[in-house]
Formats: structure tokens, C-alpha cells, sequence
């Protein structure tokens, strides 16, 4: 990517599906909002062998969200808020 001229905003990282420690794949972010993301275990066939992070990722670009951070201290998933 930076041979293309992108600048990296955000360093590889880790995200997770579940706001805690289920590790969904892995994320680097360049700027004018370009991201390099790997899912998890999933190969080739995202939607088929790992549906959920497929749903998570979809849904974080259409909606404009960050991936959530894996957190190594996390002991469960966070409590929704009404």
C-alpha cells in the first residue's frame, strides 16, 4: 500500500467480533479511509466459513464504525446499554 502513495493512519491490528476477546481477523488502516483487513480462519470464503465476522465487517463499512479492539484484559463480552 504505501507503493500506491497510502499512508498508514493505523498499524496491524487485531479487532474483535464481540467487543472483547473473540479475535475476528486482523486490520491496518490507510488514509482517505482505506482499510486492509483479514478475516480470521476464513480463506477464500468469508460469508461461508466464517458468517458472523463476515456480518461484523459489512455491516462496520456501511455504517462508518470502527472495528472494535481486542482487549486482553476483557473476561466477557461488554453488557449492551439500553
Amino acid at each position: 500500500m504505501s507503493k500506491l502513495g497510502f499512508a498508514e493512519t493505523q498499524s496491524w491490528r487485531p479487532f474483535t467480533t464481540d467487543g472483547c476477546q473473540a479475535v475476528g481477523g486482523y486490520v491496518t488502516k490507510y488514509e482517505n479511509g482505506l482499510d486492509f483487513l483479514t478475516i480470521r480462519g476464513a480463506g477464500h470464503m468469508v460469508p461461508q466459513f466464517k458468517p458472523k465476522s463476515a456480518l461484523y465487517f459489512l455491516r462496520a463499512v456501511l455504517e462508518g464504525e470502527d472495528y472494535a479492539r481486542y482487549d486482553a484484559s476483557c473476561t466477557g463480552p461488554p453488557t449492551p446499554t439500553p
